[in-house]
Order: structure tokens, then C-alpha cells, then sequence
């Protein structure tokens, strides 16, 4: 495991916590550093991201799925897209179903939430390639995606493949604030330009909070949040804007993203809204 610190000191430490060795880099405050392991060194880089997940940086890991289906529970086979859902008042059951891989081991699965947030653990599947969960009480009004791994045993590790995340589904609530989202221009060129967009939200109670966040449109992943915070009144209008950077200010990669925006009164009943955003690589046509 790599441990970095704020101080500016890179440490390799041993799977029982002994020291292994430590390096001096540069450090920029908020952006993660780069760097060489040691040659010999059998360790792998684990590279803290600022949004309370550790990405592993190893061998490639196995073939994706290139599909997954959110379906309607209770669970049913899967055949084409036409059984994949975008809508349902069902917040108690997730169900979903995904492209078989050959040549790997497993799968593993999570739901994640508006803004890439994760609404439960990574889930293991063994060989099936569907699950039907049930119990999680997801949020009325809230959207919901599924992200997939495929895995292979290498000896005593496990190795996995990138995520593939459903296109999400939608929980009606008839409660929910009414959200609304729009953003202008709808595509800008990568390194610069910048997107504005005006949120605007109503409910028969007070709002308490709300968040816009910018995600990958193919993972769900988090990017960066462009706006949000506590509220005490009935309407929101506020703006905001983005200048196709992450989190760290960084320009993102030409593609598709997503800005979600999600509103909660104070019952906890929760509206959400989003518009997709092209990051075109080179001026936009």
C-alpha cells in the first residue's frame, strides 16, 4: 500500500504495516502526484482521490461487461433493451441484469446515487450475471444506477475490471420537490469554454438543501460539485457554472457528462433533475 501525505512524503508500508521505504515529491496542494515505485518494489499504488474512495493502480484488469440493464422487480429475464426501465415507484428493490463476460471468474455489483454518491457496498454475484436486492429504501424522487465489475482470481489477489454503469432509473415520487435544470451551451471544447446553468426547484414545504455535482455521462462517476447547500424556503433559483474541470481543476477528457441536481425538503422527500453536457475534443461543431 502507498500512503501519501500532505507533508509532502510518499511511503511504501508493508501489508502488516512496517515501513518499506519513503520519497520526497512535490506537493500540489489538492491534485494527486505521480510518481515511479522502486523497481524491485512488489507494491501496488493506492492514490487517495478526495472523495472518499482509494483507486488501485495495478496490472490491467480483465474484459468489462459491455451492458447492464436496470430491470423491473420482482426479477425477470432480460432479452433487449426494450426490457431495461427508466421510471418506477418501487424504492425498496433494485433489480438488474448484465451482459455475460467469458474468461473471467465473477462479478461484482454497487448502486450508486445523484452525483456518483454510492448507496451500497460492492456486492459479489460469484458467476450469475443478474441479482435482485431488496430492503435498500432508496429515496423517492432520487435517481439510481447500477455499476458492474467482472473480476479473475490471479493467485491470492483478485483483479478487476473497469465499472459499466446502467443508464438509471428514475424514483417517482409524487411528494418530491419539483426540480427543474437547464444549462447553456450544452457543449463546450475541452480546455476551455464554460457551461452555465440555472436550478430552479418548488414544494408545499420547505426546501432544506440541494447539490449539483457533474458526473461522467458513461460511469456515473464523481467529477466535481459546481453548486449547492442548506435552504430554508419554499423555491429555489440559483446558477451556477462550469469550466469543464474536475475537482482538482484539472481539464477533463473530451466526452460525455452529466450535471445532476438534487433538491430535498424538509421531509426528506427528494426531487433530482439532470442535463447531459458534451466536452468535445477540439472546437465543438
Amino acid at each position: 500500500v502507498m500512503v501519501i501525505t500532505d507533508e509532502g512524503i510518499m511511503y511504501g508500508v508493508h501489508i502488516d504495516g512496517r515501513l518499506a521505504w519513503s520519497r520526497r515529491f512535490d506537493a500540489s496542494l489538492g491534485r494527486p502526484a505521480l510518481m515511479n515505485s522502486i523497481p524491485e518494489s512488489p507494491l501496488l499504488m493506492a492514490v487517495p482521490m478526495g472523495r472518499g474512495q482509494i483507486d488501485i493502480f495495478g496490472p490491467p484488469g480483465p474484459t468489462p461487461t459491455p451492458l447492464v440493464w436496470d430491470l423491473a422487480c420482482p426479477l425477470g429475464m432480460a432479452c433487449n433493451d426494450a426490457d431495461d426501465i427508466d421510471e418506477s415507484i418501487n424504492a425498496e428493490a433494485v433489480c438488474g441484469q448484465w451482459t455475460p463476460v467469458d474468461g473471467i471468474d465473477g462479478y461484482v455489483f454497487r448502486i450508486i446515487g445523484t452525483g456518483g454518491v454510492p448507496r451500497t457496498e460492492w456486492q459479489n454475484t460469484g458467476g450469475e450475471s443478474r441479482f435482485s436486492l431488496a430492503g435498500e429504501d432508496l429515496p423517492l424522487g432520487s435517481r439510481y444506477r447500477i455499476q458492474v465489475r467482472t473480476y479473475v482470481e490471479d493467485g491470492d489477489e483478485r483483479r478487476y475490471s473497469e465499472p459499466t454503469t446502467s443508464d438509471g432509473v428514475d424514483l417517482i415520487n409524487i411528494s418530491s420537490p419539483v426540480v427543474d435544470l437547464r444549462a447553456d451551451p450544452m457543449q463546450i471544447p475541452s480546455g476551455g469554454g464554460a457551461v452555465s446553468f440555472v436550478a430552479t426547484a418548488q414544494d408545499d414545504d420547505l426546501l432544506a438543501g440541494w447539490r449539483l455535482d457533474i458526473v461522467n455521462g458513461d460511469t456515473g462517476e464523481y467529477v466535481r460539485r459546481i453548486g449547492g447547500g442548506p435552504l430554508a424556503q419554499p423555491m429555489l433559483d440559483a446558477g451556477a457554472l462550469w469550466f469543464g474541470q474536475d475537482r482538482f481543476e484539472v481539464p477533463v477528457d473530451a466526452g460525455l457528462y452529466r450535471a445532476e441536481l438534487s433538491v430535498v425538503d424538509r421531509t426528506g422527500n427528494e426531487g433530482s433533475a439532470d442535463v447531459e453536457i458534451l466536452v468535445c475534443d477540439g472546437p465543438c461543431p
